[in-house]
């Protein structure tokens, strides 16, 4: 008989199914609620050794609360050989995986849950679970049925105890143990949970599912990220076409106008006096020192702008399967060519061009002229080099607008692959 079977998980199985099949590979987050701790202590024939969660039986331990569990559908239709793929997966054997078959008559072969001892806190879970299986019209449910350890190498079985056992590991086990704790979805709340993470500092660490559909709200975050990534593009484009048109034209005129005080002709000798007075003269070129610095400020304010929605994009992306990897791919070839410090070097560049050029307009004028404004021309000169080289560097670098924030690539660092090579699903 072909039935549709749920698989109940509420840990390292959501975040480590290896070898078990779901259907879609997606876990929900509304299943059953059953009372889970961790208290069975695993790793003490095969290390390492951390504390894992289990069914609880209430009576014998009746601090344990109830948690909300996670399930996804198996992808086989026979219940022994969901049993079997789901034992495989635990490193166990058949027996200790629970079951509740709706369609099976014989009362004795209905249900195992031997995790519970108590007959009466044994039925009302059982019940519980086919309540919420008639809910969701699932024939068959499955879930690992581990026992709950009689003691924790010396520690009793309590929150106190718990936390004992978990303070005295060391090396690959605590490593081990505080992943476990850490990884848990938030949901599976427990007291350990609670006293591990106020006691020992192993706060959650956040585990989202994939987004596999455009309803998803972070798929629509997704789009509004891009939507501002265009936005801010358009921006600095404009900005820097409009700002270096500008830059450019004073330039040309101040040469043309002759703001550079070189001799017109070949008897004209360097004393010979301007057309413009030279405070007019270093008027202009600080004007333009300053208006290079405010265009680069602006950029950088919308440079900073922009690398927040490329940030949050990126976030997103790792999550999506079938991938989207435009932002992934686009930011990469940015780095790759060091787009971020073409950007800095080009304003620096006109800065010191337009200090240079400032400097030539001083070596040609009269010593009178040349006291009269090099002392203001210089701070103003030095400022502006303070301002865009410092902030080039320290600026940029606080910001971390030069690098992004490392992820966990499900096809790793690389593109996808060429299409007449087998790749899998997070590679196509």
């Amino acid at each position: 008989m072909k039935l549709t079977i749920a698989v109940f998980g509420w840990g390292s199985l959501i975040w480590d199914p290896r070898e078990l099949k779901i259907g879609d590979s997606s876990w929900q987050r509304d299943g059953p609620l059953l009372p889970i701790e961790y208290l069975h202590a695993s790793g003490t024939r095969q290390p390492p050794k951390r504390l894992t969660l289990v069914v609880v039986d209430q009576v014998a331990h009746p601090w344990v609360n109830d948690v909300r569990t996670l399930w996804a559908m198996s992808s086989f239709d026979e219940l022994e050989r969901a049993r079997e793929n789901l034992a495989n997966r635990e490193r166990t054997d058949t027996p200790k995986i629970g079951y509740v078959n709706l369609k099976e008559t014989d009362a004795l072969k209905r249900s195992s849950l031997t995790a519970v001892q108590d007959q009466a806190t044994k039925t009302e879970l059982l019940s519980r679970i086919e309540r919420w299986m008639r809910e969701r019209h699932i024939d068959a449910a499955i879930w690992t049925d581990l026992a709950v350890s009689p003691d924790l190498e010396g520690q009793p079985v309590t929150p106190q105890g718990a936390i004992g056992y978990l303070r005295g590991l060391g090396g690959d086990d605590r490593r081990a143990a505080e992943a476990y704790i850490r990884h848990t979805p938030t949901q599976v709340w427990t007291a350990i949970r609670a006293r591990a993470e106020l006691e020992l500092g192993w706060s959650v660490e956040y585990q989202p599912t994939p987004i596999r559909s455009a309803d998803d709200l972070r798929f629509k975050d997704w789009s509004e990220a891009r939507a501002a990534i265009a936005r801010f593009d358009t921006i600095l484009v404009d900005l820097r076409k409009v700002g270096f048109s500008i830059v450019t034209g004073l330039l040309a005129a101040s040469s043309f106008l002759g703001f550079l005080g070189v001799p017109a002709g070949s008897s004209a000798s360097a004393s010979t006096p301007a057309s413009f007075p030279i405070e007019a003269r270093a008027g202009v070129w600080v004007t333009i020192m300053a208006l290079v610095v405010l265009l680069f400020l602006v950029d950088m304010y919308f440079e900073v702008l922009l690398s927040g929605a490329v940030e949050r994009a990126l976030d997103v992306e790792v999550q999506t399967d079938p991938p989207v990897r435009v932002t992934k791919y686009l930011s990469s070839n940015v780095q790759s060519v060091w787009g971020a410090k073409l950007v800095f070097g080009m304003y620096l560049g006109v800065l010191v061009l337009v200090i240079i050029l400032a400097g030539v307009m001083l070596v040609f004028a009269s010593a009178d002229e040349r006291a009269r404004v090099w002392l203001w021309m210089g701070l103003t000169a030095l400022f502006a080099l303070l301002v865009v080289a410092g902030y080039g560097v320290v600026g940029r670098r606080g910001t971390h607008l030069d690098s992004l924030k490392p992820r966990r690539w499900p096809e790793g660092k690389e593109k996808v692959a060429a299409p007449e090579v087998s790749v899998s699903s997070w590679q196509r």
